[in-house]
């Protein structure tokens, strides 16, 4: 198992999601253990491993999980009927304390792809991809806690879709970047939280034919 929780934030939203329209979906990876611990399974659709434990150098500690998934694996040969493609993530975690707080970092890196029958002599094919790097520095005091935060993520998504005249692809990408800073103090009645949050998101569409037979229709935009 990865998550340690899971909450829905959707009545107060929090200054940590400020970009969220509704809700936001908060997970929190497990945190890695003082022993080696290693757990993992197979099965005829995919395989996966994660491992936590000391690095070895000071306080530091680790969690590595990997996942793979073939859905197509088990299918027959030329049975075009059935859902193929692939799919995999990785995730990495490190602890170690600095500064009298605790330092966290995070990467996490997700592939997939999946095609299925579009007729009798072609595909439509599906692929999205995403890649996350954060790292958090967070200290408690008597009341009053203070945390930095910041990452990186980008993602894209495109689909080959079978058409009369040529595949109609289209892909979507999106790149983020952000910081914040926040100091919460806590008392018997009330919590109060200030914070600096800067962001930057980049965002681009394109549909085109392939091979080309016409213009594409590409469509950017740009958020900070």
């Amino acid at each position: 198992m990865r998550s340690r929780s899971v909450q829905l934030q959707s009545s107060e939203p929090s200054p940590e999601y400020g970009s969220a329209l509704s809700g936001a979906l908060v997970a929190q990876t497990r945190t890695p253990g003082a022993n080696i611990h290693a757990q993992g399974g197979i099965s005829t659709t995919q395989a996966r491993l994660t491992m936590d434990g000391p690095l070895g150098i000071g306080s530091v500690r680790y969690l590595v999980s990997i996942r793979s998934n073939s859905p197509g694996f088990v299918a027959p040969r030329g049975e075009g009927s059935y859902l193929r493609g692939e799919a995999g993530d990785r995730l990495a975690t490190l602890e170690s304390p600095l500064l009298g707080g605790r330092l966290r970092l995070l990467g996490y890196d997700n592939e997939n792809e999946i095609n299925t029958a579009a007729g009798a002599h072609g595909r439509n094919a599906f692929d999205w991809r995403s890649t996350s790097m954060g790292a958090e520095w967070r200290r408690a005091f008597s009341q009053t806690t203070v945390r930095v935060l910041g990452w990186s993520a980008t993602g894209r998504a495109g689909s080959a879709w079978s058409g009369t005249i040529a595949p109609v692809i289209m892909q979507w990408s999106r790149a983020d970047a952000g910081m914040l800073a926040t100091v919460q103090h806590s008392s018997d009645h009330a919590a109060t939280v200030a914070g600096v949050r800067v962001e930057r998101s980049n965002t681009s569409y394109r549909v085109r034919l392939d091979p080309p037979a016409g213009h594409a229709w590409p469509l950017e935009g740009q958020h900070r």
